[in-house]
């Protein structure tokens, strides 16, 4: 399973950035300003996408399960630093709000105090990730 970790910082001011983690078996989105998260979302599933999360510290970071996930929308791991885009956005001059692009597809939103963010990839609102409209 491929690995990959890549930080993305806003170019008008260092302290705020997005890390994406996929390590090898789940990958998440972190909105982070000044080095706290303050935002997350799940992006895809690289293990064995199970029927329901299982809620066990020892699985973290978990995985989203099949009752709300799209299957047909489920991206492929990330290879590269090139296959990720962030646009940034400031809907006022406090919230932070960014759209995460893998391989020139919308797949998810994230902003400041979105415990959790949006995504493409999913059905319904669940506790990893928020339906996003695209």
């Amino acid at each position: 399973m491929t690995k990959f970790f890549g930080q993305f910082s806003y170019e008008m001011n260092e302290k705020i950035s997005i890390i994406i983690e996929d390590d090898g078996n789940v990958a998440y989105a972190y909105l982070l300003k000044d080095n706290d998260v303050i935002g997350d979302v799940w992006l895809y599933n690289q293990a064995i996408t199970p029927a329901h999360t299982i809620w066990d510290k020892d699985n973290m970071p978990f995985l989203n399960s099949l009752d709300y996930l799209d299957i047909s929308k489920m991206i492929s791991p990330i290879l590269s630093i090139d296959e990720v885009y962030v646009l940034w956005t400031f809907p006022n001059d406090i919230n932070i709000e960014a759209k995460i692009f893998i391989r020139d597809k919308l797949i998810a939103q994230l902003g400041q105090d979105d415990f959790p963010g949006w995504s493409t990839s999913v059905i319904k609102d669940g506790p990893l990730a928020k339906k996003l409209y695209s």
